[in-house]
């Protein structure tokens, strides 16, 4: 979602490299603000808690996402004329809307890979640890390439019959698939061992 954000709001919106980077710069400063909101969290409510919470953000945010055109957001409910579209960085009112969700994603994003791993470390006996790290590491590289893969098939496909850039929105459309179906799993799994 990092990555395909940045290149999917580039063709969207014809960012240059400067506002890529501005976008991903955003990102992961938003990340670092949500870790350290979420360890507060964490210690009041839980890991899984705090997981939960994070991938539905994620999930709205990857909504928002495809939800946002050239000139509108929300699937049109929010529509601005073409001559509103200023010029500068980020000058148009959907940009501002795009950056919106990316800002929810950087907030969310940090807290899920943070409390994913403090939820392992609590789950796991120090001496099975590296094991399961590396499974936890193995799985997330795969459900990454599957994701982008999904991704880029689905855009492909659906280059067929519609245009470029509804094409790129219903690409990205196939995240929330991931995002549901982790979140179905999460529901389902128990809450770490709380160390006393």
């Amino acid at each position: 979602l990092l990555v395909l954000g940045g290149a999917f709001a580039a063709g969207m919106f014809g960012w240059s490299v400067t506002e890529t980077g501005l976008f991903g710069i955003l990102l992961n400063v938003a990340a670092i603000l949500g870790c350290l909101a979420a360890g507060r969290f964490e210690a009041r409510l839980g890991s899984k808690r705090v997981i939960v919470a994070s991938v539905l953000c994620l999930t709205l945010a990857t909504l928002g996402i495809v939800s946002t055109g050239r000139d509108s957001a929300l699937f049109g409910l929010l529509a601005w004329p073409a001559a509103d579209g200023g010029t500068g960085l980020f000058a148009s009112p959907a940009e501002h809307a795009y950056l919106g969700w990316g800002v929810l994603i950087g907030l969310a994003f940090g807290p899920v890979q943070a409390s994913s791993r403090a939820w392992l470390a609590q789950s796991v006996s120090p001496e099975e640890a590296g094991r399961y790290f590396g499974l936890y590491s193995l799985t997330g590289r795969a459900t990454s390439f599957l994701a982008t893969l999904s991704v880029a098939g689905l855009t492909l496909l659906a280059a067929q019959w519609t245009a470029p850039e509804n094409a790129a929105r219903i690409g990205m459309s196939a995240l929330l698939v991931f995002f549901v179906i982790g979140l179905a799993l999460l529901w389902k799994t128990p809450g770490p061992r709380r160390a006393d």
